[in-house]
């Protein structure tokens, strides 16, 4: 058990939302849960050192995470830049998803997991990637960053960092629209 005060301090990578509660993996590869509101609340830590998880090798010491979704089922995925893989974890059991993956990951709100590699934006079938569109045939060449998200309507949101906006892929559009510019001077690492 950790109180907030130990917990909000660490730097996080990436933040989630899932039944009123907010999951945080931190860059020590940890992945900690609590209910905002209360500051007394209980904050578990679902994965990382000293947690037991069965099913896939310890992975607060062969892995660099650096993207996590959840489903509407509470199933946590995790992308893991080291070992070039998706995983899962549920309940204490962790379980690889796909071998050979190692970018972004998002789950809609109808459990569809969506997967952003340097090539393509996916979506999982069963235990296959499905190509939603590949990046050589949009106009500019995009450079998506680790924000990425998706309506029940399967629209699809992405930030694409090196041209400084948002793009929208729409399954009843037959091309990306950008929706959204960030003025180049106040882009990150684009001025």
């Amino acid at each position: 058990e950790f109180s907030l005060q130990q917990v909000l301090p660490r730097c996080w990578f990436k933040l989630c939302w899932h039944e009123g509660a907010i999951y945080a993996l931190d860059f020590d590869n940890q992945i900690f849960c609590w209910k905002p509101g209360d500051p007394a609340t209980e904050v578990r830590k679902l994965l990382g050192e000293g947690t037991r998880v069965t099913g896939i090798n310890d992975p607060g010491t062969d892995c660099e995470f650096i993207d996590l979704s959840i489903s509407p089922t509470g199933e946590i995925f995790v992308a893991d830049w080291q070992n070039t893989r998706l995983v899962s974890f549920q309940n204490g059991s962790g379980r690889l998803v796909l071998d050979g993956l190692c970018h972004n990951v998002c789950c809609s709100p109808n459990g569809v997991l969506y997967v952003l590699t340097s090539e393509a934006l996916q979506k999982l079938e069963g235990s296959r990637l499905q190509t939603v569109v590949t990046f050589e045939s949009l106009p500019e060449d995009p450079r998506f960053s680790t924000a990425m998200f998706v309506t029940k309507e399967e629209v699809i949101y992405v930030l694409d960092n090196l041209n400084g906006r948002v793009l929208r892929f729409n399954p009843a559009e037959s091309e990306p629209v950008v929706v959204g510019q960030i003025p180049v001077e106040d882009a990150p690492g684009l001025a």
